[in-house]
């Protein structure tokens, strides 16, 4: 069995004293462990805490109380101080990245990571009852609005062809029209329509399922956001 990693981070939190600090210090070490069997079977959460109680204040004090002694040799006062425990526990499985991120355009990969050690406990083993699970997962992680520009090249009702400017939703693959749009009334047979993305080689295909009072429904399948997944993050988290 490999060992178990720990890593603890010591900054500074405790604003007792003062003065304005004008640096940060993180000091971090992996410490690889062998745990018995019940404390490895714990979750995150739970393993964190009985190891954070374990060291005590020896440690988690500690260290902060000898490093105001020591930097004060060299004229360096400690300000404030803050620690953070995190468990990297290689009992627990971890799923695979590429098969979360088949059903989760709108995670990053530090939240695809999360998704797949956290889901992993309780994932089913068949190709299609995991991915429905994992899209389940990763909505109950993640479901806010996480939104795109787009323009879409459409044929209005009356025949008549034109752009309309929307944002794409990498969440569900919806796209949201600008109020100006919202009237307008599309061509129910036009089939798939193009949506172009800034930066985005490929053509995007929404489909019309219909019209409401906030315009047109139109939406593109989550699986079409996939391979491109990398680029419409990065251009999400730019606006």
């Amino acid at each position: 069995m490999p060992p178990l990693v720990v890593v603890l981070g010591v900054r500074h939190c405790d604003r007792a004293r003062m003065s304005k600090p004008n640096a940060r210090l993180t000091l971090q070490f992996s410490l690889d462990l062998r745990l018995p069997d019940d404390m490895a079977g714990r979750d995150h959460g739970a393993l964190c805490r009985e190891l954070c109680e374990a060291l005590g204040t020896t440690v988690i004090k500690g260290l902060p109380a000898i490093s105001t002694k020591q930097l004060a040799k060299a004229g360096v006062s400690l300000l404030a101080h803050h620690h953070h425990a995190t468990v990297e526990n290689f009992t627990v499985p971890v799923l695979d990245a590429t098969t979360a991120a088949r059903v989760a355009a709108h995670l990053t990969d530090d939240e695809i990571g999360v998704l797949c050690r956290d889901a992993a406990p309780q994932a089913p083993d068949a190709e299609p009852e995991l991915l429905r699970y994992l899209r389940r997962q990763a909505l109950a992680m993640v479901s806010e609005y996480r939104l795109v520009p787009c323009r879409l090249t459409v044929l209005q009702s009356s025949g008549a062809s034109g752009q309309l400017d929307g944002r794409l939703n990498l969440t569900n693959g919806s796209v949201m029209l600008g109020e100006a749009f919202r009237k307008v009334r599309l061509k129910s047979d036009q089939g798939p329509i193009p949506v172009a993305v800034e930066g985005l080689g490929d053509t995007l295909r929404a489909t019309l399922s219909g019209h409401t009072l906030s315009g047109p429904v139109l939406a593109v399948a989550v699986d079409e956001l996939v391979p491109h997944r990398a680029h419409l993050i990065r251009l999400w988290q730019q606006t």
